[in-house]
């Protein structure tokens, strides 16, 4: 019917309307996120050795075997949860926010 048509039609736009306001995770200072949220344990150059991050037990994201153990989705799940003493994310941060975190994480693997 064409009334369904058009309201359908509607709540296409809007949907789409609202895809295109959202950033892009390229539009995202992710190394901003990481001084902000993770640079207090995790140190600012990932390894950890932060006062919080021996009292916490943080990951050391220059650790290559633990680079290659996690998947990019394992690393956004443990953002969005808080494993241990870390915070959780997940309402605190946009997706984009939190994927762009997950590419600072992978920034911190040692090249060959």
């Amino acid at each position: 019917n064409m009334k369904v048509d058009i309201q359908a039609g509607k709540l296409l736009l809007m949907l789409l309307a609202g895809l295109t306001s959202l950033p892009a995770t390229a539009d995202i200072d992710a190394h901003a996120l990481y001084r902000e949220h993770c640079i207090r344990c995790h140190g600012s150059d990932g390894h950890a050795t932060t006062w919080r991050g021996y009292l916490y037990g943080a990951r050391d994201f220059t650790d290559s075997d633990w680079q290659a153990r996690q998947s990019d989705a394992r690393i956004l799940r443990r953002i969005n949860t808080g494993p241990g003493m870390m915070p959780a994310f997940e309402h605190e941060l946009t997706l984009a926010e939190r994927e762009a975190l997950v590419q600072a994480v992978r920034g911190f693997a040692k090249t060959p």
